[in-house]
């Protein structure tokens, strides 16, 4: 609280791996929550003459962290945190994209490929809704 570096390293570094973590799953990019990760280290230490000790530690440090990833997200337009209320939505609106989806897969290789790929960002979006722990 009295603006020691080191001695906030010490507490950051107690759940420094959790907010990585938690980070990636955010914004599916290792490198972006590795930024992030030292950005909010570098935001919480600014601001820590603000922490009231109404939560833990911890939990203030992760609000600071998803502020961050959402705040990047948007610039960057590259993972809306709603997507998956998004892609539930859609396919609720549009029964016929799964039909669409298993003829492009019979037909067509390019297409098997993309929905691979689609899979493993549904992978990916459902990961962001687990608890850090799991």
């Amino acid at each position: 609280m009295e603006g020691d570096i080191n001695a906030f390293q010490e507490l950051f570094a107690v759940f420094q791996d959790q907010l990585r973590s938690y980070l990636f799953r955010l914004t599916a990019n290792r490198s972006d929550a590795e930024d992030l990760t030292h950005d909010t280290f570098i935001r919480a230490f600014d601001k820590i003459k603000l922490f009231k000790g109404r939560s833990s530690l911890k939990t203030w440090v992760f609000q600071i962290a998803t502020n961050l990833a959402y705040n990047y997200l948007e610039k960057h337009k590259r993972w809306k945190p709603n997507v998956a209320e998004v892609a539930k939505a859609l396919v609720m609106k549009t029964p016929s994209l799964a039909q669409e989806l298993t003829r492009v897969a019979h037909t067509s290789e390019s297409g098997k490929y993309e929905i691979r790929e689609h899979i493993d960002i549904c992978f990916t979006c459902i990961s962001k809704t687990l608890a850090i722990e799991n």
